[in-house]
């Protein structure tokens, strides 16, 4: 995929550098932000899931929102690092209120 391939040389370029590009630090922080959200949703899904499936299903259930949690911590803390490296003030500002939105989901 075309995307993926321009990410992981735009990730890789941010690895190697003090300075990287603000388009490389846009990839370092959009994918993660994306994943943190959708890991936020999926969460929410499955609280879901556990208060309505059969008692058998019900470890797997929770298990697999233990890992929604986890990989949404995860990927909202790379995001958050990589963001206080970006310069752009509108872009910093749009990024860091999709994480201030999907903290304070979080919380509740």
């Amino acid at each position: 995929d075309q995307v993926v391939d321009i990410t992981t040389k735009l990730f890789a370029a941010l690895m190697k550098t003090e300075d990287p590009t603000g388009e490389a630090l846009r990839y370092a922080v959009e994918p993660p932000l994306e994943i943190a959200e959708r890991a936020h949703l999926l969460h929410s899904e499955l609280d879901e899931v556990i208060g309505s499936c059969p008692p058998r299903f019900r470890s797997d259930a929770i298990a697999a929102g233990a890992l929604a949690a986890a990989a949404r911590a995860g990927a909202a803390a790379t995001a958050a690092l990589n963001l206080e490296r970006l310069s752009d003030p509108k872009l910093r500002s749009a990024y860091e209120h999709r994480l201030k939105r999907l903290q304070s989901s979080v919380a509740r």
